[in-house]
């Protein structure tokens, strides 16, 4: 079997950084997304997506602390990957320590570590910083609006238009008493215009025709 080009990119970072929402922004760009998985996974789950033909070629994965082992695990794991030629890149996300502290408050989660958020912190900051200095693109998400991470995520492919996602339009015409489509981005209000069906003329034919 013949075996495909695989594009491997590796979401991690400091817990709080904003890992689940780049993983989105990977997978809104059409790759197939995977967060959380086992370190011990990942050379198969390589090989797979290289067996696998066109419909796995660009992958993304997110690997963190939760992982135990994580940062011995992580670097031999790395070492392994690029022996067998994979095509592995990493994305580390960074935010300062105030914002992160911050958003651990506003959801009220506990640290991965299981340590108070503020040690917690200071801990995994001291346990990454090897893999932070293999990274291929560091992200500080301490200001950043969603749709400026995804404009950096964007920015990864400036050469590769083809990993840039189609523009999709779809037109949906719908009756207001059945309430407003949900997933709508924009609404036109055209109830101004007569009502088709209150003109004799009008009232038995549908949109497909001319009158």
């Amino acid at each position: 079997m013949k075996k495909e080009h695989v594009l491997f990119w590796i979401v991690t970072g400091m817990s709080g950084a904003g890992k689940s929402q780049t993983i989105n922004c990977f997978e809104d760009m059409g790759f197939f997304c995977v967060d959380n998985l086992p370190l011990a996974l990942l050379p198969k789950m390589a090989r797979l997506c290289s067996e696998s033909g066109r419909r796995l070629q660009r992958v993304a994965l997110g690997i963190d602390v939760r992982e135990g082992g994580f940062l011995h695990n992580f670097l031999q794991t790395m070492a392994k990957l690029k022996r067998q030629g994979v095509d592995c890149r990493i994305v580390f996300l960074d935010a300062e320590d105030k914002a992160l502290f911050r958003r651990f408050s506003e959801t009220r989660r506990r640290h991965p570590l299981g340590k108070s958020v503020s040690a917690g912190i200071r801990e995994e900051r001291k346990q990454l910083l090897k893999i932070k200095e293999l990274a291929d693109k560091i992200i500080d998400t301490t200001d950043l609006t969603l749709a400026e991470l995804k404009q950096r995520i964007l920015d990864l492919f400036d050469n590769r238009r083809s990993a840039r996602p189609d523009i999709q339009v779809s037109l949906v015409s719908f009756g207001y008493k059945h309430g407003l489509p949900v997933d709508a981005d924009l609404v036109w209000d055209v109830r101004f215009m007569p009502n088709p069906n209150y003109k004799q003329h009008l009232r038995y034919k549908t949109g497909r025709d001319a009158p």
